[in-house]
């Protein structure tokens, strides 16, 4: 009994160590999750997310920012983690989708410390300093034996659930991203969380989220998502709130430059753009690298 207090003290001793290193030091960094299905990442995301002090951000919440940014419900259920058919893939619809997927992941990033479950968020932030991509995995038959009760102990339709719920994944990460899903080559950590406790995952990620708080990291961090999350303002504002007609439109930002990409045939409309990227607080020049072409068609 003494040894499992001792225990639980030294453990809520560290977690809050971790919580005021990082409030102390105005660190962020991001833990970036995937998952094969039948494994309860949820459940193990919003742990770890408590023991280093991060919020979680699953499904629900990830769902709800992005509605409140501006996407289409009936975007969600075309895209959300889905491989798309044919007819979705060519549809304005999964531009949209992508745009509001990306402006929410950069928002969550830019405001606080993170624990992020799935829809490509380890793709995403690949190149962010202070990230943490993992990916949980176990043998099919362990995982069919963790979610046979949602069906009743009917293994069959576990399994058929199990791996349409896997191939969506697959299909989504290759679509958006053109990443192959399941390759370890993709992640900074693979857990096979049937041979390692929960507790051991978590012993094996703490130091690797210390190695990311320092401050070198949180300034190189915030300098990329401050930069990220004000160029996709920027497309939001031009292409989404102002719905001004240039294609191809894309922006990058530079500390407090912006310089935007894309095809116009009409002059005024690259005004445009230009004076209302200048609008985003922190940008002070934009440079415009919009090309403008006459008579410029998309074919249908």
């Amino acid at each position: 009994m003494f040894h499992s207090n001792k225990h639980s003290i030294l453990a809520l001793t560290f977690q809050i160590f971790i919580v005021h290193f990082l409030i102390e030091r105005n660190v962020m960094a991001l833990v970036c999750i995937a998952r094969e299905e039948g494994i309860d990442a949820d459940r193990i995301g919003a742990n770890l997310a408590q023991k280093i002090g991060f919020e979680f951000f699953d499904k629900t919440k990830l769902e709800q920012i992005m509605l409140e940014l501006g996407l289409k419900p009936e975007a969600l259920k075309k895209y959300d983690e889905i491989k798309p058919g044919f007819w979705a893939s060519l549809s304005q619809e999964r531009d949209d989708y992508l745009h509001y997927l990306e402006y929410a992941l950069y928002k969550t990033a830019s405001l606080k410390d993170a624990v992020i479950l799935g829809r490509g968020a380890n793709v995403i932030f690949a190149n962010c300093p202070g990230t943490i991509t993992l990916k949980l995995v176990a043998p099919l038959t362990w995982r069919l034996q963790m979610i046979k009760n949602k069906f009743q102990g009917d293994e069959k339709k576990a399994l058929q659930y199990i791996k349409q719920t896997d191939e969506n994944r697959k299909g989504f990460t290759r679509y958006f991203f053109n990443i192959d899903w399941s390759d370890p080559a993709s992640y900074s950590l693979t857990l096979n969380v049937a041979q390692v406790t929960e507790q051991s995952c978590f012993e094996i990620i703490k130091p690797l989220v210390k190695n990311i708080t320092n401050q070198e990291t949180a300034h190189n961090f915030t300098s990329y998502i401050t930069s990220k999350y004000k160029a996709v303002q920027i497309v939001d504002t031009v292409i989404y709130k102002h719905g001004i007609p240039i294609n191809f439109f894309e922006a990058e930002v530079e500390g407090d430059k912006a310089i935007l990409h894309g095809v116009s045939s009409v002059e005024p409309t690259i005004e445009q753009a230009v004076e209302l990227a200048k609008t985003i607080p922190g940008i002070t020049t934009v440079e415009n690298s919009i090309q403008l072409i006459q008579d410029y068609t998309i074919m249908p």
